[in-house]
């Protein structure tokens, strides 16, 4: 467990109120579905059981509004026996997802969401879903995801891993740059950051550009430095943490679905009471289809907000070479390389649930 220092809790609600209070208009779950999601939350002092969580994204991003539901929902189904501290923003990981990881597998933090390219480090069967041009949108890559044929695949893996599998959503990835990229020809070259995955890394090579891993937390610097010129990611990261006031150009290409994952220690989850671990189970299933439905929503409405703080957005029609995008990394062999590595029945079950 982390214990909070009083500097860090005011540090934190103020980034809440802050977000909120600029953002919040274009992400709010219905009220009628889901209740009313607190604004703030704090651990109830009364509570048997504190659950630490985390995110890497402020206020009001689709995985803070998540989390802070978790919160609401926990406690309503436990009476207040269990409860959550919650840190936003990345404040427990300035490493970004990797010290999420990490720190789910010390113990310090309980349930946390990780970037699925690190959990197919410790699961390998979670590499398919990096895949680029593979997946036809997100609720193909959700109903893979939740399907009985694909956990019975990663259950094991899971478990050794010291982990407790909660769900996965994903968003489309795009590309913002310094520089306007509306060919493969500007592409060429460019220093990209993208996460440390092989297939990522592949793909954008096989696109022509100079791929370059960086954390998370670096991302906005390395653009404002040129360490970088482009990254590649979602419109809702891009607009939430404001990478428009360092890379205004966006590329809509949508060339891979992203998946996010919730997990827990398992050896936390295995010391609750059967009543509070099935609370934690109906609070995780609720907030997984709460953040899946926000993405959606909020990738709708985030471009207009993107171009009203100054971004410049390239769509498909901007792009006339985006085919060629597909076909240089169907070239490269990317995907054929990675299911060689996790094996043809991963592409079975993709393929079958198209």
């Amino acid at each position: 467990m982390y214990k909070r220092f009083g500097f860090v809790a005011v540090v934190l609600m103020g980034l809440l109120l802050v977000g909120l209070n600029v953002f919040a208009s274009a992400l709010e779950p219905d009220p009628n579905v889901w209740g009313v999601v607190p604004e703030r939350v704090e651990p109830s002092p009364n509570a048997e059981y504190v659950l630490v969580t985390a995110t890497l994204h402020p206020a009001p991003h689709p995985e803070d509004v998540m989390f802070r539901y978790f919160h609401r929902r926990l406690e309503e189904l436990t009476n207040g026996r269990a409860t959550t501290d919650y840190f936003a923003d990345g404040i427990l990981a300035p490493g970004g997802d990797r010290d999420l990881l990490e720190q789910v597998q010390s113990g310090d933090i309980d349930i946390a969401r990780v970037t699925d390219s690190l959990i197919a480090a410790v699961v390998p069967g979670h590499e398919v879903f990096q895949a680029p041009y593979l997946f036809s949108d997100t609720e193909h890559l959700h109903r893979v995801a939740d399907s009985s044929e694909f956990q019975d695949l990663t259950k094991d893996d899971f478990t050794k891993a010291g982990h407790v599998y909660k769900g996965t959503w994903a968003f489309a990835r795009h590309l913002y740059s310094t520089d306007p990229i509306k060919s493969l020809t500007d592409l060429s070259g460019v220093r990209v950051r993208t996460m440390e995955v092989p297939v990522i890394m592949d793909a954008w090579q096989a696109l022509g550009a100079v791929p370059t891993p960086l954390p998370w937390g670096e991302v906005y610097t390395g653009l404002q430095t040129g360490l970088v010129h482009a990254a590649e990611g979602s419109a809702t990261a891009y607009f939430s943490n404001r990478m428009y006031e360092v890379a205004k150009h966006f590329s809509a290409i949508s060339y891979m679905y992203a998946p996010i994952t919730m997990i827990i220690n398992a050896k936390a989850y295995n010391s609750w009471p059967a009543d509070i671990r099935e609370a934690v189970d109906i609070a995780c299933q609720e907030s997984v289809e709460l953040v899946r439905e926000l993405y959606q929503t909020w990738e709708y409405e985030v471009f207009a907000e993107m171009e009203e703080n100054g971004a410049v957005i390239y769509g498909p029609e901007d792009i006339p070479d985006l085919n060629e995008w597909q076909a240089a990394v169907a070239k490269a062999g990317v995907n054929d390389d990675l299911f060689r590595r996790t094996g043809q029945e991963y592409l079975a079950i993709i393929e079958s649930y198209q």
